[in-house]
């Protein structure tokens, strides 16, 4: 599967970037996006929202009467910081917030209408989008006293390795117990979703939608006992030439 999604980039990647014809238009498109991961845990349930934004490329392609495909290319960067108050542990004081980066890959299907010719249109789009997650990790800072000693550290936990980085002591690592530390991601979803836009004046292009992921990015024994699915929502604006 993981071969088979790196083709597939690797392939719509080529299409974005060296798709030229007449009957294909390059758009580049940034904007504002919030991610909810559902989590479910041994019957519990709970949800990690993060918000950021999004840059990219895609190229639509005409097919047929108001009808054409549209394969994209972009990155988000996602972070919560909800959390980012500072918290006691002992004498130690630590703050943390997760933070997130995806590759994405939309191959949609785009049905437009004129409203006005060569002025307005209104269209929709629909389609599955390949997620290649590039890095999710909790961050915590750190400082106080532990045992007698002076503490200021901080340690990093990845959700797709598994590992830990840090520059504190042992006591002060098992002190902080990075929460989810036996959680590991799977780095490839499969989202599915679609929304809506409006082209203006011939370039100008804003859209808003909405994708769910149908895949459990959770791995290994964590798998067996939860799930965690992400949804995207996000909305902005880019210009076609």
């Amino acid at each position: 599967m993981k071969r088979n999604c790196l083709k597939l980039i690797a392939v719509v990647a080529a299409a974005v970037f060296a798709g030229t014809a007449a009957w294909a238009q390059t758009g580049i498109h940034a904007g504002y996006m919030n991610s909810v991961n559902s989590i479910k845990m041994n019957s519990e349930k709970s949800k990690l929202t993060t918000n950021g934004f999004y840059v990219g490329v895609d190229q639509d392609i005409h097919l047929v009467a108001g009808l054409s495909i549209q394969p994209g290319l972009y990155y988000s960067y996602l972070v919560d910081k909800t959390d980012k108050s500072t918290k006691e542990i002992g004498n130690l004081k630590v703050t943390s917030y997760y933070e997130d980066h995806h590759l994405n890959v939309p191959v949609h299907l785009k049905y437009g209408f004129d409203v006005l010719p060569d002025m307005l249109k209104i269209y929709v789009f629909a389609g599955p989008t390949f997620d290649v997650g590039l890095l999710a990790r909790q961050k915590y800072n750190v400082s106080g006293s532990l045992l007698g000693k002076d503490i200021d550290g901080k340690l990093t936990y990845n959700y797709y390795t598994g590992k830990v980085r840090t520059n504190l002591d042992d006591d002060a690592q098992n002190s902080i117990n990075p929460a989810d530390q036996e959680s590991r991601y799977s780095r490839f979803d499969l989202l599915l979703g679609g929304g809506v836009g409006v082209e203006a004046l011939g370039f100008l292009d804003v859209k808003v939608g909405y994708d769910y992921g149908v895949v459990n990015k959770l791995k290994g024994d964590a798998a067996k006992a939860g799930s965690v699915n992400r949804g995207q929502f996000y909305a902005g604006i880019g210009i076609r030439f």
